[in-house]
């Protein structure tokens, strides 16, 4: 446990009873928990590439097309400043965090959509299972190129909303959405409010 943090409440993936949830670290950072097999290594080899080539970026203007690649990327994602927790035997381990920007700290009740990128989620070098088994979670993405694995959104006039006001969107509304019209109709309810009923006409 990181003393002063607590779990994010609006984390929309990522929840299943065997994985770590996202911290919210005073005043406005997060901690992203990292596997502890190689997809950690690679996640944060990705996150320190990222930020190297921005440096290289800003230091010499003159970088490779991977590098620019990544530059422009990191324009999408939140700033990172590095990993914390025990590193003494430097290996991964259930202490071990990435230290990014919350990048909704600046809102009071912020909406949260999450998804998985890419028309490929298994890792390199992984079973015929395995690809076998995420492939089945959602054929479509294959051909969307990506699916919708959670969302929560403030919407408090909703019948579907909760005390709290958030209308909570599981892993399996994105798998159900099996067609292109379908992924856009729910795009476009995650978009949109409910009407407050004491408003007039």
């Amino acid at each position: 446990e990181v003393l002063g943090a607590t779990p994010i409440p609006v984390q929309a993936g990522g929840l299943s009873w065997k994985k770590r949830p996202f911290l919210r670290f005073p005043p406005d950072f997060v901690l992203k928990p990292l596997p502890v097999d190689d997809r950690g290594y690679r996640e944060l080899a990705f996150y320190e590439k990222v930020n190297l080539a921005c440096d290289r970026y800003n230091a010499s203007g003159d970088v490779d097309k991977e590098a620019d690649l990544l530059r422009r990327y990191s324009a999408f994602m939140p700033s990172y400043y590095g990993l914390l927790g025990d590193l003494s035997n430097r290996l991964l381990g259930a202490s071990n965090y990435l230290l990014l920007r919350d990048t909704t700290a600046t809102f009071t009740r912020p909406c949260v959509i999450d998804i998985k990128m890419g028309r490929q989620t298994y890792e390199p070098g992984v079973s015929a299972e395995k690809i076998e088994y995420e492939k089945k979670k959602y054929p479509e993405q294959a051909t969307f190129g990506f699916r919708i694995t959670g969302a929560n959104i403030y919407d408090p006039y909703s019948g579907e909303a909760g005390e709290d006001g958030y209308v909570r969107f599981g892993k399996h509304f994105g798998r159900d959405l099996k067609s292109r019209s379908a992924l856009c109709s729910a795009i476009r309810r995650l978009f949109s409010r409910s009407v407050d009923p004491s408003l007039p006409p």
